[in-house]
């Protein structure tokens, strides 16, 4: 059954960190997106280290948040999707980029283009996973789908 919550904070609260035990791209996917979409650092590091494993790497997790340019919330609307949970009277993935005033497809074209020449480099399946929410997202904005 679908989980629909009210944002897109709760959104990744709803879902369990232990999911992402052992996939560090995965993860750190997921910060990018959830850095994108707004959600606060505070926020992603309790919700990162609600895995015991991770749960002293808080100074860890803020450094690597606060060393990225997210460029797209993919990994979250996908992980969110993923699992059946959506929101409603929050942040949507059409309100995040409209809200940014994301170019069209200029430089759509170069983000594609880089990330075709990216997977040549690192032709890894959680690559090919990033790469493809990113390219799924140029289109959304180019295309308006909804």
């Amino acid at each position: 059954m679908p989980l629909v919550v009210d944002d897109l904070t709760s959104g990744l609260w709803s879902m369990n960190p232990i999911d992402w035990r052992g996939d560090y791209e995965g993860w750190f996917a997921l910060l990018m997106g959830a850095k994108f979409v707004g959600i606060t650092l505070e926020a992603f590091i309790e919700w990162s280290v609600r895995d015991p494993v991770y749960a002293e790497d808080a100074d860890d997790i803020a450094r690597q948040w606060r060393g990225i340019e997210s460029k797209h919330g993919g990994a979250l609307f996908a992980a969110l999707k993923a699992r059946g949970i959506s929101t409603t009277g929050g942040t949507t993935r059409s309100e995040v980029h409209k809200s940014l005033m994301l170019p069209k497809l200029a430089n759509g074209s170069n983000r594609i283009r880089g990330a075709c020449n990216s997977f040549k480099w690192n032709p890894t399946e959680p690559s090919l996973f990033s790469y493809a929410c990113l390219v799924a997202e140029i289109a959304r904005i180019n295309t308006n789908w909804n």
